[in-house]
């Protein structure tokens, strides 16, 4: 009986902001962008801290999910409008 593979969804993808030698100077820098945006009031950011196999940490961020108001249709997919154009075939 072959089981059936669940297709996992890919998330938003993240961004590097930069790789550190040591897990405090990467979290210094987690926690100020998390206060500037806090203070500039910017609502939907995430950042996290990566720990890297060569004992390098890297700062990621991204817009979360929820908050990222691209250009997608109802189904969550992206639309195929804006790419296509007044072709004569």
């Amino acid at each position: 009986m072959a089981k059936e593979q669940e297709k996992v969804k890919s998330g938003k993808p993240w961004e590097v902001y930069g790789t550190f030698q040591t897990f405090e100077a990467a979290d210094q820098i987690r926690n100020t962008l998390k206060e500037g945006w806090e203070k500039d009031k910017i609502e939907g950011m995430q950042v996290k801290v990566k720990r890297m196999s060569a004992g390098l940490f890297k700062v990621k961020t991204r817009i979360s999910p929820e908050y990222d108001l691209g250009r997608r249709n109802n189904n969550g997919k992206k639309s195929k409008k804006s790419r296509k154009g007044n072709t004569n075939k």
